[in-house]
C-alpha cells in the first residue's frame, strides 16, 4: 500500500469515525469535513457519481467549512484511501475520487497525486484521469478549483430533483 505522507496518525483507524450516513449531499459533506466517514459513502457513490459531485461541490462551496474543517476531511480520506485493501478496487476509487479532487482544489497538490497514483490506471476511470490530466498540466489549485466548481456546479440540483428520489424513494 502506498503511503501518502500526511501531516496525520498514520495508525488512524477508521472504524473510530464511522457513522451512519444518509442519501443527503451536504449532509454527507459536513460529516467529511467534521471527521466523521458516513458508512454509506461508497454505497451511494457507486450508484451515483451525481452524489460525488454534490457532496464535493457542497464542500467546496459551503462557506461554513473551513480550512482546519478541509485539513480533517483530507486527513480522513487519506486515511481511508491509504488503508483501502488494493483488491478492493470500487472502494479505492471512490475514496481516491473525493481525495484527489477536494485535496487539490484545497492546495494540497502532493495528497491528490499520491491519491490519483494509488490507482490502478486501467481502474482509475474517467473523474481521476481528468484530475491527473489537470496535475499533469500544472494547473494551479486555484484554477482547479474553478474547474471543479463549474463542471459539479449542477449536481446539487440533479441529485435532489432526480436521483435521489429514484434510489431512495422513502428518505
Amino acid at each position: 500500500m502506498l503511503d501518502l505522507h500526511l501531516q496525520y496518525d498514520p495508525n488512524i483507524s477508521l472504524r473510530n469515525h464511522m457513522t451512519h450516513g444518509l442519501p443527503d449531499h451536504k449532509i454527507t459533506g459536513d460529516m467529511l469535513a467534521g471527521g466523521l466517514m458516513p458508512t454509506t459513502l461508497i454505497e451511494i457513490t457507486e450508484k451515483s457519481e451525481t452524489f460525488r459531485d454534490a457532496v464535493i461541490h457542497h464542500m467546496l462551496t459551503d462557506g461554513r467549512i473551513n480550512q482546519p474543517q478541509q485539513q480533517q476531511a483530507i486527513e480522513l480520506l487519506a486515511a481511508a484511501v491509504s488503508t483501502c485493501p488494493d483488491d478492493n478496487e470500487t472502494m479505492l476509487r471512490i475514496y481516491s475520487e473525493y481525495l484527489a479532487a477536494l485535496s487539490y482544489a484545497w492546495g494540497e497538490t502532493e495528497v491528490a497525486k499520491r491519491a490519483v497514483l494509488r490507482n490502478k490506471p486501467e481502474k482509475a476511470g474517467r473523474f481521476l484521469s481528468t484530475v491527473a490530466t489537470a496535475l499533469d498540466k500544472q494547473m494551479d489549485h486555484e484554477g482547479f478549483n474553478t474547474l471543479l466548481h463549474n463542471t459539479t456546479s449542477s449536481a446539487p440540483h440533479r441529485w435532489e430533483m432526480l436521483e435521489s428520489p429514484q434510489l431512495y424513494p422513502t428518505v
